[in-house]
């Protein structure tokens, strides 16, 4: 019975896992490390947000040869949804991602800048968010561009520089 029914197999795979777990759920990165609870909703977030971005700097890049740098949506780390600011620019660019038709929500948990950079291999940007789950702040840092020394990070607990 179970054979004819994919949908009914992967049920009872999942609920004797569940029951084999001690009915624990355990939640994980791309890089399969255990997501702090409180951070799937964020990380959510961040999904959109990333996915966004992807979109409008593929449309960017390709009308200036560079990608957009921004400002921080925030001044500080949010630790409940908080209005977002799109329409700040860097001065030497003077475009937000707003002005270049980016769909992104109001409010979000978390705050993000993207940096831009032109290096030896070509150009290319850091997606960069911060996070605050029970009183922690974390980072997530995306990369896309050719230059190997710069690498994406899951949510790591982030302590800022105090200046």
């Amino acid at each position: 019975m179970i054979r004819n029914h994919p949908r009914l197999a992967l049920l009872c795979c999942f609920v004797l896992t569940f029951l084999a777990t001690g009915g624990g759920v355990k939640l994980e990165t791309a890089h399969g490390q255990e997501l702090t609870p409180g951070l799937e909703k964020i990380d959510s977030q961040f999904a959109t947000v990333e996915a966004e971005i992807d979109r409008v700097q593929s449309g960017y890049i390709l009308t200036t040869g560079r990608y957009l740098q921004t400002l921080t949506t925030n001044p500080t780390t949010p630790d409940k949804p908080t209005l977002q600011n799109y329409l700040q620019s860097p001065s030497d660019v003077g475009i937000s991602l707003s002005d270049l038709g980016a769909t992104l929500p109001a409010t979000l948990d978390i705050r993000f800048e993207v940096h831009e950079y032109m290096g030896p291999s070509g150009p290319g940007y850091r997606i960069i968010a911060y996070a605050i789950v029970d009183g922690q702040e974390y980072r997530k840092i995306t990369h896309r561009g050719p230059e190997p020394g710069l690498r994406s990070t899951d949510w790591e607990p982030y302590v800022p520089d105090k200046e």
